[in-house]
């Protein structure tokens, strides 16, 4: 990327000739199971099996959501000169949200992985894996103890300081 982008440089400040430059396909990542061949119904039992997990895995659970998504994007770049380059990207992602409460506390764990990858993502990934670990996070939350309050000193590395600012 570096020497090709010298060699652009190059080209717009006038210090070489035009060159064609080839480029080459972009790097698809193989689907083996296209989730938009795969029935709704396939689909809709990934979230019952994770809904189910969810429900079973602590009394104190009062809510839990379910939530799958995939997507299909095909990228073409062409340029003046001819060249064409192109993809196929296919994203799943699977979410599941779990809010618990106990004397009067409420607390929410949330896990929610996503890759470029087809249905098969769910071999890597198994829903009540995916509910287990929201669950057991809302749980962690729900009996970690109070975070300390009050005015304190914190010294801040120079490299990292701005974004913790910017993010407060």
């Amino acid at each position: 990327i570096l020497a090709l982008a010298q060699k652009v440089s190059a080209f717009a400040s006038g210090q070489t000739k035009s060159e064609i430059l080839s480029i080459s396909p972009l790097a698809a990542r193989p689907t083996q199971a296209r989730p938009e061949t795969r029935p709704t119904k396939d689909k809709i039992a990934q979230l019952v099996l994770a809904d189910k997990a969810a429900w079973s895995y602590d009394k104190r659970i009062i809510q839990v959501s379910t939530r799958y998504a995939d997507t299909v994007q095909e990228i073409l770049v062409a340029n003046s000169l001819g060249l064409r380059a192109q993809d196929r990207r296919t994203r799943t992602r699977f979410v599941v949200e779990v809010v618990v409460k106990a004397k009067g506390i409420v607390q929410t764990g949330y896990e929610a992985p996503g890759e470029t990858s087809g249905f098969e993502f769910f071999k890597k990934y198994p829903p009540e894996k995916i509910a287990q670990a929201a669950a057991a996070r809302a749980i962690l939350n729900l009996e970690a103890s109070p975070s300390p309050a009050g005015t304190m000193t914190v010294v801040l590395a120079g490299s990292a300081g701005g974004t913790m600012i910017h993010e407060a």
